[in-house]
């Protein structure tokens, strides 16, 4: 059971398919206060000594200098204000370089995701965010319908290990490419299958739901053995119950449009078909022996076939938009 019910059913369709900103030099204003406080200080000093000379057991008069104070700090004020106005224009610089530079730096960001996205680039140095995001985005839409990236990275991972398990190189190049397309065609035929169940109002009870998944079971080996099953191919039970509900609604519509039961399978078709694999001369056991295997497998051709132009069909009056 190493992939889902619904790839079952469409993988017979599809398998054999981101400067630091210039320094702005700063008035300085250390001369002017330096200028500005030794002045005061002369004064202050000749006022005390004023004051040492007169002193006497009369009362002191006033000070009265002819030093106003009032010009030192207006001068003061004004070396502030200037200070803080070439602080404030530097300031606006610096921050004006940054959003430059950020601005860039975000625009060289995105085009370089842009690129990894389609491919044409391979450091993989958004792989990360591609699969934190990846429920939301979209890896196509079907009909209005979103396939998101969640579920394409899965399937691509399902047909990779089931490519592995039968010898074949995934890391070629074009055996990678081939199973990304075929991941992505795989769920949008399973979408179109979906909405096709839908749009004939066919309905699955949790009765039908339930004896499958009892059948299922006890093909496996008991509940144990399908806990283990779906513990390893990473699925839940409700994701189980979903895909039987899904392969229950796609079977009845098949049923009503292509009427697979009807299809039958001839001695002449068998024998032509355990003659196309070299009969006893290849090392096969005899006819009579693998004729129910050539039956099913007749069959199988047959709907496959069918069920290739019904998609063919769905897919040409569909909507579909692949995104990846």
């Amino acid at each position: 059971m190493e992939d889902k019910k619904p790839k079952d059913i469409t993988e017979r369709v599809d398998s054999p398919e981101v400067t630091e900103a210039d320094k702005v030099s700063e008035t300085s204003t250390g001369d002017v206060l330096e200028t500005a406080s030794e002045e005061s200080a002369v004064k202050v000093e000749d006022v005390v000594a004023e004051v040492s000379d007169n002193s006497t057991d009369t009362p002191a008069k006033p000070i009265e200098t002819d030093t106003p104070s009032e010009p030192v700090a207006e001068s003061a004020n004004e070396v502030t204000e200037a200070k803080e106005e070439t602080e404030g224009s530097n300031s606006t610089t610096k921050t004006n370089y940054l959003l430059a530079f950020f601005a860039i730096a975000i625009i060289l960001a995105l085009l370089w995701m842009g690129l990894e996205k389609q491919n044409r680039v391979s450091t993989n140095v958004f792989e990360g965010v591609f699969s934190a995001i990846g429920g939301t985005q979209a890896a196509a839409v079907v009909n209005g319908v979103k396939i998101s990236v969640e579920d394409y990275n899965d399937n691509v991972s399902q047909l990779k290990e089931n490519a592995s398990l039968q010898g074949l190189d995934v890391t070629d190049p074009g055996l990678d490419t081939e199973i990304k397309t075929q991941a992505l065609t795989i769920l949008v035929n399973t979408e179109l299958l979906r909405q096709e169940v839908s749009a004939n109002n066919i309905s699955v009870s949790d009765d039908q739901v339930e004896a499958k998944f009892t059948e299922l079971i006890t093909q496996i080996g008991g509940p144990e053995a399908l806990a283990t099953q779906l513990e390893t191919v990473g699925v839940t039970e409700a994701e189980l119950r979903d895909d039987i509900k899904y392969e229950i609604g796609v079977g009845t519509l098949l049923e009503q449009k292509l009427k697979f039961s009807e299809i039958s399978a001839t001695e002449e078709e068998m024998i032509a078909m355990y003659e196309q694999y070299g009969g006893e001369e290849a090392g096969l056991p005899p006819y009579e022996g693998v004729r129910p295997q050539l039956q099913a497998q007749v069959l199988a051709q047959k709907q496959q076939s069918l069920l290739q132009e019904y998609i063919d069909e769905l897919r040409a009056g569909a909507e579909i938009e692949n995104l990846i």
